[in-house]
């Protein structure tokens, strides 16, 4: 019976024990969005924006309210009939039921609710800018990890190529047809080469770290990543990635949000100091007196019209002007921005297509080249300089491979980022439509779901 307990609980041991299946980067994107703590700050500040916009909103609403006091007081002043009500009582209360309705106001409340509503939909733009943040650090760390890990490889492979020619010097010398030279110098590439094992070992652990970094998780998760897909064919010009940027990057409609609502806050600034009209009604119940019964009510409406306040509405104003001027400024910032990512993502993509069609054919005369040198040395006719030469050209060629491979990758992420678009959807469109189609015009409404929200409130 042992026997047949050890049978069950060994395969549950083993697959209890079984090492976590390749993420891949739709899952690496996937996770860092649902447990990175940025997200949830941006989400916050989204919910913060729809309950801002609620309160705007209330500030149209009737408003109801109930006051109410009671005091001790004296001297009293009893009532000149007899059995009649104190002219003044020993204690007195008043309770009361106030309705206010906004009924004219000079567009503030309009303009501050219009301001909150814009206020919305920027954040979500935000929230959408933060979700491309992540989307790119996420991969340019996961390309890191695989770069590492080819880099080790790499110098993996140098050290096995100089632990052999170390051992073909030795036995050489050993038959006293080589030079004890030869074995120090195998002996000194074999160091070198362990040095750079240990420092690219050392890379992959960074890149490691900082990949559970971009995830949002602790840094010393164990990582295991999937192959990188083969870089798809990117032919776009410039004039279309720069035209669906400055449509699709969240980060201009932010600020184009931001330069409408701060347009809104200078119209309600100028009306602060112009009238405004409240229809009110109040309700009371109180301590009756000699000259008073014990309820009361009345209703109407109520003017208000602050005409000079000494400058501050005027101060206030020009405030508002400056905030609406700074917004203006900081979105054509934002825009040279955008457009020098565009730029430098392209220049970065097709240098690192040149660099990698170079690499190849570098790799490829390498490993020709240290062929030859390993056949002239076991033949005698060559020297161990040539063969340790070579080593290190191979090694550099295929550093200068696996570089240009992943850097072809990253500046596809950083593309995809700059225009906040997929590179194969912005190539798909172009060429069936000649360029990327129109979106919504900035300062559209907020999503469907706060307006809900905010229609409820």
């Amino acid at each position: 019976m042992l026997v047949a307990l050890g049978l069950v609980a060994g395969p549950a041991r083993a697959q209890a024990s079984a090492p976590p299946a390749p993420m891949t980067l739709e899952e690496s994107v996937r996770y860092a969005l649902e447990h990175h703590p940025d997200m949830r700050l941006g989400e916050a500040q989204v919910r913060l924006a729809s309950q801002f916009l609620k309160q705007r909103l209330g500030e149209q609403r009737p408003n109801f309210g109930l006051s109410g006091v009671f005091l001790r007081q004296g001297p009293t002043l009893p009532s000149f009939q007899p059995g009649g009500a104190p002219i003044i009582p020993g204690q007195r209360y008043n309770a009361s039921l106030a309705f206010r309705q906004p009924v004219f106001d000079s567009g503030l409340r309009e303009a501050n609710e219009k301001s909150a509503r814009i206020g919305v939909s920027a954040q979500n733009e935000v929230l959408s800018q933060l979700r491309d943040d992540i989307t790119l650090d996420v991969s340019t760390a996961y390309y890191n990890v695989l770069r590492a890990q080819s880099l080790l490889q790499v110098a993996d492979a140098r050290l096995a190529s100089a632990r052999e020619q170390l051992r073909v010097a030795e036995a050489r010398f050993k038959a006293d047809v080589a030079p004890r030279f030869d074995v120090v110098r195998a002996e000194t590439e074999v160091r070198n080469a362990e040095t750079d094992v240990i420092a690219a070992r050392n890379g992959v652990e960074l890149a490691e770290a900082s990949f559970n970094y971009s995830l949002g998780r602790e840094v010393t998760t164990p990582v295991q990543l999937a192959p990188a897909a083969a870089a798809p064919a990117v032919d776009i010009l410039l004039s279309v990635a720069l035209q669906t940027a400055m449509q699709h990057r969240p980060r201009l409609r932010e600020r184009s949000h931001r330069l409408d609502a701060a347009r809104q806050d200078v119209r309600a600034a100028r009306a602060a100091n112009r009238p405004s009209v409240d229809w009110v009604a109040e309700y009371d119940r109180r301590s009756s007196t000699g000259f008073s019964p014990n309820w009361g009510w009345n209703m109407g409406v109520s003017l208000s019209f602050p005409f000079f306040d000494s400058g501050i509405t005027r101060s206030r104003v020009h405030q508002a002007q400056e905030r609406a001027e700074e917004e203006r400024a900081q979105g054509e910032r934002d825009q040279q921005r955008v457009e020098l990512q565009v730029r430098q993502a392209l220049l970065n993509l097709g240098n690192a297509r040149e660099r990698l069609a170079s690499a190849q054919q570098e790799l490829v005369l390498a490993q020709e080249s240290l062929r030859i040198a390993n056949v002239r040395y076991n033949a005698g006719v060559g020297t161990t300089v040539e063969v340790t030469d070579a080593q290190l050209a191979m090694a550099r060629a295929a550093t200068n491979v696996a570089n240009g491979k992943f850097d072809i990758l990253v500046a596809i992420a950083q593309l995809e980022y700059a225009t906040g678009t997929p590179v194969a959807e912005m190539q798909a469109r172009a060429a069936g439509t000649g360029g990327p189609t129109p979106t919504a015009p900035a300062g559209a409404a907020p999503p469907r779901d706060l307006e809900k929200d905010s229609r409820k409130g």
